[in-house]
């Protein structure tokens, strides 16, 4: 956690911060010099590493688990694989629920427009539901409009949906998905 702070959201030297020290905690550990040393590493992140702080990271630890949330480290066994493989991972990820078996299970990611059409919302409702119903977890983002409506069909079909969120884990946007969310 405190390595994602430090970093902010999709860093671009983490993945050569963490091949070059081999850990968080040496990479937490390590001083100006080390740091430098390590080519792929952004001058202007150097003095958030310098900060050996963790007051803020221990206020997130305390506030998840007051909230129920989950904490995944890039270097946990149940970091989804397929998201390791991207070019830019998150440091950590925040859950909350439970995590689908994802290197077993088929995830589809169901997005779509906002300002969507009653066709389009019977439509991306009814592709949510049926890959549910086999099993296949619907991915989406939460959004007003088809990403929304891809979440009910999944919940409706019984099914596991996965809500990538473009907002704070504890404050779900939009608010009127807090059902959904919930």
């Amino acid at each position: 956690v405190w390595l994602a702070e430090a970093l902010g959201p999709a860093s671009d030297c983490f993945l050569a911060l963490l091949e070059h020290f081999k850990s968080a905690e040496a990479i937490y550990r390590a001083g100006k010099d080390e740091l430098e040393a390590c080519e792929k590493c952004k001058t202007p992140v150097i003095p958030s590493l310098l900060d050996k702080n963790t007051t803020q990271a221990q206020r997130i630890l305390d506030r998840c688990e007051t909230l129920g949330v989950g904490i995944l480290s890039f270097c946990d066994p149940l970091y989804p694989e397929r998201l390791r493989q991207i070019h830019r991972p998150p440091v950590v990820l925040y859950y909350r629920g439970f995590l689908p078996d994802f290197p077993n299970r088929l995830a589809i990611a169901v997005v779509g427009t906002r300002g969507m059409t009653e066709e389009g919302r019977r439509n991306g409702y009814r592709l949510a539901y049926e890959l549910a119903v086999t099993g296949t977890v619907v991915v989406s983002g939460m959004a007003i409009g088809i990403d929304g409506i891809a979440h009910v069909g999944a919940l409706d079909a019984g099914g596991t949906t996965v809500a990538v969120l473009g907002s704070a884990i504890d404050n779900p946007y939009p608010y009127e998905h807090k059902p959904i969310y919930d």
